[in-house]
């Protein structure tokens, strides 16, 4: 049975690679392969036996799987309600050399509480209506991929992997942020600073920028951005002050946010920017596609695979500091939700406990390493989309000084702990 899971997973992974060339969502893919794997259990062991065991998965993923719905849909009621336009007008009247590195920043602080995907289409959309160089948009919105990606490293919040190792109590919110802000920091920094040099090289800053084109908002934009921010950060501090579950604290937060809307809304003659329509706009394959690989994952930690792999890669690598290091380039190829899901079911915490120098790396270098290629990570397809950054031209251009980021990160991050 353990070959047979085995081949279903790596089937399932080989599918949502080549999920562009075989243009099936990996969404299907995964929750296909995901349940299959249960179903091969169950009729292998009979009805009984691994009840107890897909429940106990079910209700390990059903906590991140609600926190991500509460999150998601907090950020789409800011923006229906254009509280993200606030950002983008102030911005938009710098010059291009401060526009430059306010992009690249304020992708790192955005993606602290949104996820890279939200962000670098923010970040897109603000340089497609105000710069006019093509040279610079493209250059720019590639070093806001690293910024994004290294953002959400640090926050609880911030991105998927580090939101399983929060909910999990593999890193508690206040050692998180206080450990990793600095080494991602200097992830994103030194890729920033190339491409700062390369900007000055080519009079990025002679270049026009574009009239501004974005709309005043209104106060209720302004109140909804403000009062979105701090209920997404409510699940955190009630994590930390009250220990109410993460995923409860997000869903009292998005359930406040919507009696808080559905007020604003009474006073307009048509109800366009309701929570209803929030959910209607939320990225529920993405829900479902994490839903399907961590019940394939949790399925190879109901037989004892994982175990017995996490046994070898021990033997591999004797010192976890060199296993994460290659675990971060090889989130650039693979996705980084399956490879931190595997590595948490294959080291519990009786091994390394909450806030062991085990989680620190893992976290850093699976949410830094897709920045490596555009393919990596969210934000560097929506770039490559964006822009029509090619692939080559990425790694040409930009790999190198990512690296060198990534890098310099994790070694200043293996001599803070």
């Amino acid at each position: 049975m353990s070959t047979l899971l085995i081949t279903v997973f790596i089937t399932t992974y080989f599918f949502i690679i080549i999920e562009d060339k075989i243009k099936i969502s990996k969404s299907a893919i995964a929750l296909t392969g995901g349940i299959l794997m249960w179903l091969i259990i169950f009729l292998e062991q009979g009805q009984d036996l691994p009840m107890e065991g897909i429940y106990h998965a079910l209700e390990e993923i059903a906590s991140v799987l609600f926190f991500l719905l509460g999150a998601m849909t907090t950020v789409e009621v800011i923006d229906i309600h254009g509280g993200f336009e606030y950002i983008t007008q102030k911005i938009s009247r710098l010059r291009p050399s401060a526009l430059f590195f306010w992009i690249s920043m304020l992708a790192f602080i955005l993606s602290s509480f949104l996820d890279n995907l939200t962000t670098t289409v923010l970040m897109a959309s603000l340089l497609s209506k105000t710069v006019s160089s093509d040279a610079m948009r493209k250059y720019t919105l590639a070093c806001v991929v690293p910024a994004a990606n290294a953002g959400g490293v640090f926050s609880p919040i911030g991105d998927v992997t580090s939101t399983m190792l929060w909910i999990s109590e593999r890193l508690s919110s206040m050692h998180m942020i206080l450990t990793l802000i600095i080494p991602s920091l200097v992830c994103f920094f030194v890729p920033y600073l190339y491409t700062r040099r390369i900007g000055k090289k080519n009079k990025w800053w002679n270049e026009q920028i574009k009239p501004n084109s974005l709309k005043e908002k209104n106060n209720s934009s302004l109140f909804i951005l403000i009062f979105g921010i701090f209920m997404l950060l409510t699940s955190p501090i009630l994590k930390t002050t009250a220990g109410l579950p993460p995923f409860a604290g997000m869903l009292l937060g998005l359930g406040t946010m919507w009696v808080i809307s559905e007020i604003i809304e009474r006073r307009r003659p048509e109800m366009k920017n309701t929570v209803a329509n929030a959910l209607a706009r939320i990225d529920t394959p993405g829900i479902l596609f994490f839903f399907g690989i961590l019940m394939a994952v949790s399925a190879l930690g109901y037989i004892g695979t994982l175990r017995e792999f996490s046994e070898g890669l021990s033997r591999v690598f004797s010192d976890y500091r060199v296993l994460h290091f290659f675990t971060g380039i090889i989130s650039a190829v693979l996705d980084n939700v399956p490879l931190v899901a595997g590595l948490m079911e294959m080291y519990p915490l009786e091994m390394y406990p909450t806030d062991h120098a085990f989680w620190n790396l893992l976290c850093y270098s699976s949410g830094t390493g897709g920045s490596l290629l555009i393919i990596g990570s969210a934000a560097g397809v929506i770039a490559m989309n964006s822009e029509k950054i090619s692939f080559t031209w990425y790694l040409k251009h930009m790999t190198f000084p990512i690296f060198l980021g990534y890098l310099a990160g994790y070694l200043m991050l293996i001599f803070m702990i």
